[in-house]
């Protein structure tokens, strides 16, 4: 069973906002480099399972400069303000009709509420329990990927393939499948357009 991905189409907006009044928005980010908040309402999730896929996740964006904070609740505003960009992970929820080897989506345009659903149950009875913690964090890090490019694409080869066949699955506990070259490019360029649209903003941007 694979992943299969669905995309929204909506508008991204992103909480990237100086800490004070005297300091830039650029001089903020610098203080904690290319951050991305990741609120999680976890569901169901066994807490095990959650800690292994965090720290899959974290290795697999790690090349590509990206630092992931994790918490179940909301963030302090001056670490929101800093960050480079703040998503809502949902693990549950609705489950869509439509094939069942959906595993999850993401929106990375939208605007409100949480860009990056997950279908936990799904994962779960479709793969073997030794491989939960890291099939879960590639899940994590390919939506995480989407929103921070920006675009509804998928990649031939690596971690944004649209399908992950069995031996994917197999693999990833021994090596995670990694960015491709262009998806990292795309990573930066996503975020440097974020960057221009916190800073050509001059009122408060929430967007949750």
């Amino acid at each position: 069973m694979g992943l299969r991905v669905i995309l929204g189409l909506t508008v991204l907006v992103v909480t990237c906002r100086a800490a004070s009044p005297g300091i830039t928005t650029a001089e903020c980010r610098d203080r904690i480099g290319a951050a991305v908040l990741i609120r999680l309402v976890r569901g169901n999730l066994p807490a095990r399972v959650e800690f292994r896929a965090e720290a899959v996740a974290e290795k697999i964006l790690r090349p590509a400069g990206i630092h992931l904070r994790w918490s179940t609740s909301e963030f302090p505003p001056d670490l929101r303000q800093c960050a480079s960009l703040v998503v809502v992970v949902e693990v549950g929820g609705r489950i869509p009709a439509g094939p069942h080897d959906v595993w999850s989506f993401a929106t990375p345009y939208a605007s409100t509420g949480s860009r990056i659903h997950i279908f936990w149950d799904r994962i779960a009875s479709g793969c073997q329990k030794e491989l939960w913690g890291h099939v879960l964090g590639h899940v994590f890090a390919h939506e995480i990927t989407h929103v921070l490019e920006g675009l509804a694409r998928h990649s031939d080869e690596g971690l944004m393939k649209p399908h992950w066949r069995r031996a994917d699955l197999y693999g990833m506990t021994y090596r995670p499948i990694p960015l491709t070259a262009d998806d990292i490019d795309l990573i930066h360029r996503g975020l440097a357009a974020l960057r221009e649209t916190a800073t050509a903003d001059s009122g408060p941007i929430t967007g949750h």
